[in-house]
């Protein structure tokens, strides 16, 4: 799988570029309530948050771009969301990142 980094200014131009409608999945939905992670966190992370660490991934469908992005919550934590962003911005996931993975994402920025 193709993943490759991407800086947090390229994203936010790419995401303010161009009005796209929200879309969640039932995943992504779920693992909101599951998590304890309001999507509001998520919307409001993407309308006015710039994120620390964003990797383009290889996607599943022609004409899609998709990203994992990393935004700093408090201190050293971190909110991880994957999405798909073609004509509209598509949420698959969302999760807060583990101990080793907030090290890892700390070091970038």
């Amino acid at each position: 799988m193709m993943e490759s980094a991407m800086t947090p200014e390229e994203f936010v131009l790419l995401m303010k570029g161009k009005r796209r409608r929200i879309v969640y999945t039932k995943h992504s939905a779920e693992r909101a309530k599951r998590r304890c992670l309001p999507l509001f966190v998520f919307e409001n992370d993407l309308e006015g948050g710039m994120p620390v660490a964003v990797f383009e991934q290889e996607s599943e469908t022609a004409h899609e771009r998709k990203f994992d992005i990393y935004y700093r919550q408090a201190g050293d934590f971190f909110h991880r969301y994957i999405l798909c962003t073609n004509e509209s911005i598509r949420l698959i996931t969302l999760m807060r990142t583990s101990k080793n993975r907030q090290k890892e994402i700390s070091k970038i920025r």
